[in-house]
């Protein structure tokens, strides 16, 4: 089960506890897009997500989308945060983590990749060895039917991770 169990949760992407990350010698995110960043069918970050990610830039941290999205899509939300980006990574198969690590010239210990998906982002995240930082989705109302099939499956998984944490929802 460890596999699939986060180093953080948090409700959102922008409540992660970069601090913590920060003092683990995280100096590269990750960003999963849907529904981590925004909902599934927003074409564009919101002022608020580029103005916490301009905070994280100011921070000293390098900031990249790693989505398992289209090109175009995952481009054009990159050009709006100002960061670079991996499209169709293939999650959670660790070879676009590891494309994002080598265009980053950062080791794995040296990365947090946030994302809403256990099966995706956490395994990946895992599978990669970098750190893994699960956070709620934003909305599931446009989930695909097999990540509908999944989210039941991970409710499952994050009580159990919770549990052990000591922790509630």
């Amino acid at each position: 089960m460890k596999i699939f169990y986060p180093e953080q949760y948090a409700d959102s992407a922008s409540q992660v506890d970069y601090v913590a990350l920060r003092r683990e010698g995280v100096r590269l995110l990750l960003f999963d897009v849907d529904n981590t960043l925004e909902t599934y069918n927003t074409a564009l970050p919101s002022r608020e997500t580029r103005g916490w990610i301009r905070q994280l830039k100011k921070q000293g941290f390098q900031v990249m989308l790693v989505s398992n999205g289209k090109e175009k899509r995952v481009e054009r939300f990159a050009g709006a945060l100002g960061v670079s980006y991996i499209y169709r990574a293939l999650k959670p198969l660790p070879m676009g983590i590891r494309r994002a690590l080598d265009k980053a010239g950062c080791r794995p210990m040296q990365a947090a990749l946030i994302g809403d998906q256990i099966f995706t982002d956490v395994l990946g995240a895992n599978w990669a060895g970098v750190h893994a930082v699960l956070t709620k989705p934003l909305s599931t109302v446009d989930d695909e039917w097999i990540t509908r099939i999944k989210r039941g499956l991970e409710k499952k998984v994050v009580a159990r991770y919770l549990k052990k944490e000591g922790r509630k929802k």
